[in-house]
């Protein structure tokens, strides 16, 4: 059961774009590319080992996938994804802001925005199970199948009358209001609100966890340092061209619903007369099995190769989840990385699928629209 469980959740959690993503190997305007450089191609060869023949598949139009572990690191493992994408970058940004409709899937059992401010009426679809309701009920500090702080359980404990008969409803609320609360400070604070997990016998401190996972993506600071520095600041820093919302969800990870809240952010940089976009999706808070989980997504253009130019859906996550023990622990790990393979290789297939229908759609409700604006006038 145990392998069952991390194949799933680690398969679900890395092919889930809602968290999802990466970075690209593209120079600020002011900076001048390499000669004779053709990216992304040669960041791809030099950073992923890409080889002659994935390059050539990549330009048919196939997906390609890479999936990779820290050595490190045994409870980190990372997906990397590039496919060309033959939409306006406008209309890929345009449709991840509506993540509650990007990241729809029979796993997503509930998804919704944060306002601004974010507000409890926002979590009005958040529910508990009745198997997390009785998780809640014995939780206590190193022992705890819910991931929370130790503060969280005491108010379980002191706040929710267990004998009544609404005690579900009221768990529930008391949930809702610290996950309130919780995305409150984070938007005052950062990091420093994130506090740590105290259901294990050793806590983790979450900001910990996100820095080390910064720490290893070397990619951010050689390529769109700017925005690592937004990152690591937030939410005192600034940037030019960037925006953030907030959203919740519920997603079925192999038997356990999982509660997530994620920060997403969207940084559109100039380029050679181009846009570059890059889209960060930061998992601030899990209700079981990660411990973090940070996406990085770049949409670029092709540069220094044939015309015309093509552009590229590149995308990175990285994610801990809870510590393995025991001695199929490597099995795990390497079954779970050929799920992971099949998964993204899917799912981002089906990304491309539904954004270049979605374009040419439009686009076909465009040109007839124009048509019958053009008969009019000439009725006329």
């Amino acid at each position: 059961m145990q392998i069952f469980k991390y194949v799933v959740f680690t398969t679900i959690a890395l092919i889930s774009l809602t968290s999802c993503v990466k970075v690209n190997s593209y120079q600020e305007e002011t900076a001048p590319a390499a000669a004779n450089s053709h990216e992304p191609h040669t960041y791809l060869q030099s950073c992923f080992q890409f080889t002659d023949e994935e390059l050539a598949a990549m330009e048919r139009g196939e997906v390609i996938v890479k999936i990779f572990e820290m050595p490190t690191i045994e409870n980190e493992v990372g997906a990397f994804g590039v496919v060309q994408l033959n939409v306006p970058k406008e209309a890929f940004v345009e449709q991840f802001r509506d993540i509650v409709s990007f990241t729809k899937s029979p796993e997503v059992k509930a998804i919704a925005k944060f306002s601004t401010p974010p507000r409890l009426e926002d979590m009005q679809d958040l529910t508990l199970s009745d198997q997390v309701v009785a998780m809640l009920k014995t939780c206590k500090p190193g022992n705890c199948k819910v991931k929370m702080d130790a503060r969280m359980m005491e108010r379980f404990h002191q706040e929710i009358d267990w004998k009544a008969a609404d005690y579900h409803e009221q768990a529930t609320l008391l949930m809702k209001q610290m996950l309130l609360d919780y995305v409150t400070r984070y938007l005052r604070e950062g990091d420093q609100a994130l506090g740590q997990y105290d259901d294990q016998a050793e806590p983790l401190r979450i900001a910990d966890a996100f820095h080390g996972v910064l720490g290893n993506s070397t990619y951010l600071k050689e390529y769109v340092p700017e925005l690592l520095t937004y990152l690591e600041d937030f939410p005192k820093g600034h940037l030019p061209h960037v925006e953030n919302f907030f959203y919740w969800s519920i997603e079925q990870f192999g038997l356990r619903p999982v509660i997530n809240l994620y920060h997403v952010t969207i940084y559109t940089r100039q380029r050679n007369g181009t846009n570059d976009v890059f889209i960060t999706s930061k998992q601030i808070y899990a209700s079981h099995y990660f411990e973090i989980a940070f996406a990085f997504t770049a949409f670029v253009d092709e540069a220094g190769g044939a015309s015309p130019t093509k552009s590229y859906l590149m995308y990175l996550n990285r994610s801990r989840f809870d510590n393995l023990y025991g001695g199929l622990k490597g099995a795990i790990v390497t079954v779970a990385k050929g799920k992971v393979y099949n998964g993204v290789k899917f799912y981002f297939q089906q990304v491309k699928n539904k954004l270049e229908t979605s374009v040419l759609t439009h686009k076909a409700m465009d040109s007839k629209s124009s048509g019958h604006s053009n008969a009019s006038e000439n009725v006329f």
